[in-house]
């Protein structure tokens, strides 16, 4: 008797204290994230590269890349409670890595990049509607203004 009180309370613990935390919903600006979800496909310059972004759990969205030099790309985003950014990482098959910290405003999403070589660069991303954005890249060379590298268009594949 004892044994099936100690299963019941053990029950009762996981379905009042661990069910409500699975069926939280995701904080708004976690779902943001969700916006990347989906095939995509973009140009630089004369070239065009793919990514395909999907959730990684229920936090995280992981994304693969294949960029118009053919290189691949394994990305990584997050965001930041403590401080309301979002963190993305990237890791390049060349054994190149860089993260950014970023943020989301009035359509735009704007990434400041740091390299293994110490370059800051910055990436801003315009999304005119939920399938098509322009973005633009630009570096500052030892604290200098902003010059923009490319600019680029990217199109969700239906």
């Amino acid at each position: 008797m004892r044994r099936a009180a100690s299963w019941a309370i053990s029950l009762a613990f996981l379905f009042l204290v661990v069910t409500p935390a699975l069926a939280q919903e995701r904080p708004a600006e976690v779902e943001r994230l969700g916006d990347w979800v989906g095939n995509w496909d973009y140009t630089l310059g004369d070239g065009s590269g793919t990514m395909t972004f999907e959730w990684f759990g229920d936090y995280l969205i992981r994304a693969d890349e294949v960029t118009p030099a053919g290189a691949h790309v394994f990305h990584m985003l997050r965001y930041n409670a403590q401080d309301g950014s979002y963190t993305w990482w990237r890791f390049w098959n060349n054994g190149l890595t860089d993260s950014a910290t970023g943020w989301y405003t009035d359509g735009a999403w704007v990434f400041f990049f740091h390299d293994d070589l110490g370059n800051l660069r910055r990436m801003t991303m315009d999304w005119e509607t939920p399938n098509d954005f322009a973005f633009k890249w630009e570096r500052a060379l030892q604290g200098g203004n902003w010059t923009v590298q490319a600019e680029g268009r990217t199109t969700r594949r239906r």
